[in-house]
């Protein structure tokens, strides 16, 4: 009960997703581009376009440079030397100090959030209230042996230790409730405008994490991350939530050079209303409540989306119409499984599930820098050696050539991206040693 209503109170903390877009014929910075208008296919053959993603996907991780991090790196594993905590969620009363702890050692703002905005069953949470918050407004430097406490600014709190301080602070907090009706409880948290985790080893900043909640009501969210690394790294998110829909946006740059770009955009009614997929249900063998998010509301209400992930110059552009799909999936298998296992059947019935999905969902990679279709991936029947179908995604080029993801995307094809992504490996194993 608790994790739920950890998730749920501060949903607008949910972890904004990793996926979405570039710019594409008619999209922008924020928007996803039409799936239709790359219609201009790529003169490059099958065999030369892997040679392409695998230099883009190569270069992609030529930008990360260990030693960026290696001094952060350090000070942390220093610092969870000093520090104890629990490794998994924790609900004592000592839970702001482990969220901090967590947050720092794990570079995670998740922890970081969720330390300044834990909700638990019928209980108000203010950062500002010492009973939960008992750090608040004090430094802790670590002397060699023990923590030594002073007392420093309101709103904030000081971590000092070796030759590197962390510093947690937040503005000025709204008061938001949420109700959900499924389980009988309401929640109450003084949310902070803003909250700012900086990590400094000799007065050189090597993290800055700055989250904004943006909440105006309970059914209305707009967080926002941003991620600042030595380096010149930035790591940037953000979701827009409403009754509508769910937008998300984010970003990875070095420098002045985007690495990752993607959006994406869902028309889906009433999501932020908990109480829609949020169920409960006796268990009588164990005689109590359980409390499960129920998926089928989301199959149900989801009515289009469309979304874009940019890779440097790859883009992988998509569309869908979902309103009424899997009913139409029902309708097509429903007595599938009736009588006996029929091979021939059973082809005809997975030919018209992959017909329809490919008529409403469309995805394509392609290239950004010239807007050339690399290749659709579409859905087709595909016979095992035991003479068995099923579905399989595939890539489809314009020439018409097909390949299986696995056939396509092998070994020997793409060598030199796993050499480098074993050498990046290697070279992080021996940093942390």
């Amino acid at each position: 009960m608790k994790k739920i209503l950890l998730s749920l109170a501060l949903c607008a903390f949910v972890a904004p997703l990793f996926v979405g877009c570039n710019k594409g014929p008619e999209g922008n910075n924020n928007t996803p581009g039409n799936v239709d208008d790359y219609k201009t296919p790529s003169t490059l053959t099958p065999g030369e376009h892997k040679a392409k993603l695998e230099d883009i996907a190569v270069e992609f991780i030529g930008y990360v440079d260990l030693a960026d991090f290696e001094e952060i790196l350090d000070a942390l594993y220093c610092l969870t030397e000093y520090l104890e905590y629990e490794e998994e969620d924790w609900y004592g009363d000592e839970y702001a100090y482990n969220e901090l702890a967590m947050g720092i050692k794990n570079l995670s703002p998740i922890h970081f959030q969720r330390f300044a905005t834990r909700a638990l069953e019928e209980v108000i949470i203010d950062i500002n209230d010492p009973e939960y918050n008992p750090l608040a407004g004090y430094v802790y430097e670590w002397n060699g042996d023990e923590w030594e406490e002073s007392e420093g600014q309101s709103h904030t709190i000081v971590v000092k230790w070796d030759d590197a301080v962390a510093t947690a602070s937040w503005g000025e907090t709204t008061r938001q409730e949420w109700t959900f009706r499924e389980l009988e409880t309401k929640a109450i948290v003084y949310v902070p405008n803003s909250l700012t985790l900086n990590v400094k080893i000799d007065n050189k900043e090597h993290l800055n994490i700055v989250a904004k909640p943006n909440i105006t009501d309970s059914k209305t969210l707009a967080p926002s991350v941003e991620v600042s690394l030595n380096g010149g790294y930035l790591i940037s998110a953000s979701v827009k939530a409403d009754s509508r829909g769910l937008e998300t946006h984010s970003l990875i740059k070095k420098g002045n050079k985007t690495l990752l770009n993607a959006n994406t955009v869902v028309a889906i009614n009433d999501l932020t209303d908990v109480d829609n997929w949020l169920k409960t249900e006796y268990d009588e063998y164990w005689d109590e409540t359980e409390t499960y998010v129920d998926g089928d509301y989301v199959a149900e209400a989801l009515k289009s989306g469309k979304v874009q992930i940019d890779i440097l110059n790859l883009s992988i552009v998509g569309a869908g119409d979902f309103k009424d799909l899997l009913t139409d999936i029902d309708e097509i298998t429903e007595d599938l499984y009736d009588d006996e296992y029929d091979a021939e059947r059973w082809r005809r019935k997975m030919e018209d599930v992959c017909d329809l999905v490919n008529e409403k969902v469309k995805l394509v990679i392609a290239y950004n820098d010239t807007d050339e279709k690399v290749a659709d991936i579409v859905l087709q029947v595909t016979r095992d050696d035991e003479d068995d179908y099923y579905v399989e995604p595939i890539l489809l080029f314009p020439d018409g050539s097909k390949y299986a993801f696995e056939n396509y995307f092998t070994e020997t094809a793409f060598g030199d991206l796993i050499d480098a992504i074993e050498e990046l490996a290697d070279d992080f194993e021996d940093m942390m040693e």
